[in-house]
């Protein structure tokens, strides 16, 4: 039997566990949106079009690239990632491993990296 202590102690962890979970997710999506705005610049289209339904080829793989690019340059696991994109997180492995096969890290990654650090004025 628990306690009314124990019981209070497990709702405290739960809430501390969710308030983190939130604090990541926010770092997270803030990260992945200047991945996306960066990856929508370079396709020059309109970020929006990497939320919307399927769209043109264009912005199947401007969105592609972007699940990529914030898969491998953040911490976000395919659940994580597949909640910032609106998407499940099969979409997201699918598309990070087409577009490994497609391009190859070097291709996509390349010079993405310094133009994502300089627009943190590093």
């Amino acid at each position: 039997m628990v306690t009314e202590r124990e019981q209070a102690t497990i709702r405290v962890l739960r809430e501390l566990r969710d308030y983190a979970r939130e604090k990541m997710e926010a770092k997270l999506t803030g990260e992945c949106l200047e991945i996306i705005g960066l990856t929508a610049k370079e396709f020059r289209l309109p970020a929006h079009l990497i939320f919307g339904g399927r769209g043109s080829e264009t912005a199947a793989r401007m969105r592609a690239m972007a699940m990529y690019r914030c898969r491998k340059l953040t911490e976000a696991s395919y659940p994580e990632l597949g909640r910032v994109f609106g998407r499940h997180h099969s979409t997201v492995i699918h598309a990070v491993e087409l577009m490994e096969e497609r391009y190859g890290e070097k291709q996509l990654i390349g010079d993405f990296v310094e133009r994502l650090t300089e627009g943190d004025g590093q």
